[in-house]
């Protein structure tokens, strides 16, 4: 059977196991089903370990889609990484 076959309800459990962050970077644009199914989940963004590339592309992401904007749950920034996660969103 093809990944993009199975029940909506089992990628959904599949998907919830995902960082937000991989998530859309694994499965966002591949096709229409998927994306329709990654924007009715709710957002645990943890940008802890995301490199700068990572962080900005997310961000541009974010900043062109408000559907997106608003699955954010919650969000874990640090400057452990990079020196600019916190500053940039206070």
């Amino acid at each position: 059977m093809k990944f993009e076959l199975l029940p909506n309800e089992i990628l959904l459990d599949y998907f919830g196991y995902f960082n937000a962050l991989d998530l859309f970077y694994a499965y966002d644009g591949l096709n229409y089903r998927l994306n329709k199914l990654i924007r009715i989940l709710p957002l645990h963004l943890n940008f802890q370990y995301a490199n700068k590339s990572k962080f900005g592309e997310f961000c541009r992401t974010m900043s062109l889609n408000e559907e997106l904007k608003n699955q954010i749950y919650s969000l874990h920034l640090s400057n452990q990484e990079t020196d600019f996660q916190i500053k940039l969103h206070i």
